[in-house]
Formats: C-alpha cells, structure tokens, sequence
C-alpha cells in the first residue's frame, strides 16, 4: 500500500504550541499541534519528581494513552534543567514521544518557575525549502530557511544539518537554546507528516520500514494493536491562536 496523500497538500504550515506552566510543587505543560493535544503534570517536593499524569487529549492512534504509565519512571529523579535530568535509566522510545519530551520540559520549568509559552511554525515545503519560525512568549528566537535537512539562513548557521546537530553539546553550552532547537526538531519531524491522508491509514504499518521501535505506539509488538484515531487531525495554519487556546484552564 502507497501511503495516501491529501489532494490540497503544500499550501500551508504546520503550527504547534506549547505551554509550561509551574506553580509551588507543580507543573502543567501543555503541548498541541495539528496531530497532537497532550497535558502532562509533573509533581515535585523541590528537589525531586513526587509523581506524573498525562492526559492524552487527541491523539493519532489508540494505544498512545497508554503509554502515560511509563512516565512514572521519572519519580525520584532530580529536577534539573533540561539535558542535566539524569534520565539514563529510562528508553526514550518506550515512551510516548510527546508526553516525554513535554515531561522534561516541565522539570526545566520547575527549575524556572513561572510561565513559558513556545510558538513554532513550519512551512510546507517549495521544492524542498521550509521556513521555519520559533518565538519563546512572543519573542522571536529561531528563524531559519531549511532545504532538506540543512540549514540555509542565516548566514551565521548556513549549512547546519539539523538533525545531526549535537544537542548535548548544545545544553552544556546554553540550555535555553537547546530546548528551543529541540522544540524546533520535533515539530520539523511532525511536519513532513502534513501532506498524508491519515484516515485511509488503518494502522501504523505502513510507516513501520523505517518508524518501527520509534516510539511507544511504534514498537513492533503494538504496531498490529496501534489503530487510527480517525478525524484526529487539524489544520491550524490560519488559526495561529487555537491551539492550547485557554490554556491552563
């Protein structure tokens, strides 16, 4: 089976939101794009993680809610900014990969305190070429034109393989920036994903070549159980403000 393709696709943009939220001993974080609407809770006593919930809002297959448990692996793990987390005990591909990332965000922002809000827009391609756009609560931070993989402007990063950038290196360096880069690599990834027609994918089958082990739905095991949450998808290219709108209620 061909992978099936929406007639109107490359007139638009992927657009993603996420929101970190900490308050004394907690932190909300928010994540929602056009195939995506999670809320993670990460629980602390000030030092360490004390218990994480996930709500699984909308998601592209039926088995990513329960992927929510493994996120318990991160009780008793120190809360540090991000990239300093001493997570070497936990498979990052077990785990959902959005819950996850939107998990370790929040221990960064229990650090922080406060709020923090990304808003990263991705183009469809023009032969090859994305613009690629990242602003940190309504300051313009990334802004990059990407053919492929690589980096073209600006001229300070031109040539720049993005997914092939060092991201460790990066946090020990600035973790700001990494955490902005790696907000910006995953929505990079979920873009090229604009163009398909997901319901006519009955299963994540299709994608197994070369997604298999990826993530929790992923994994080989669960692949024939990982049906398509059909209607599940949505296009906010003209509607910049709606994801997460209202956020945290």
């Amino acid at each position: 089976m061909d992978i099936p393709l929406l007639s109107n696709a490359g007139k638009g943009a992927l657009r993603r939101r996420v929101i970190l939220a900490a308050t004394d001993h907690r932190v909300v974080a928010g994540v929602e794009d056009d195939f995506h609407h999670f809320v993670v809770t990460v629980e602390h006593d000030g030092s360490h993680v004390t218990d994480v919930t996930a709500d699984s809002k909308r998601t592209p297959w039926v088995t990513c809610p329960q992927s929510s448990v493994l996120l318990k692996q991160l009780i008793g793990v120190p809360i540090l900014v991000q990239g300093h987390a001493d997570t070497r005990h936990i498979d990052p591909y077990s785990q959902c990969t959005h819950q996850y990332d939107l998990a370790l965000m929040a221990l960064s922002q229990a650090v922080r305190g406060g709020r923090r809000q990304y808003d990263i827009s991705v183009t469809d391609p023009v032969d090859d070429t994305r613009h690629v756009r990242l602003t940190r609560d309504g300051q313009a931070l990334i802004d990059w034109e990407i053919k492929g993989a690589i980096i073209l402007s600006p001229p300070e990063m031109a040539g720049t393989n993005v997914r092939k950038m060092n991201m460790k290196e990066l946090a020990s360096i600035d973790s700001e920036m990494a955490e902005a880069v790696a907000v910006v690599r995953r929505a990079l990834m979920l873009s090229d994903g604009r163009g398909i027609d997901y319901d006519r994918i009955p299963d994540p089958s299709i994608f197994a070549g070369r997604m298999s082990g990826a993530c929790y739905s992923f994994q080989p095991e669960r692949i024939p159980l990982a049906t398509r949450n059909k209607g599940t998808v949505r296009d906010f290219t003209d509607h910049p403000d709606l994801p997460l709108k209202g956020f945290p209620a």
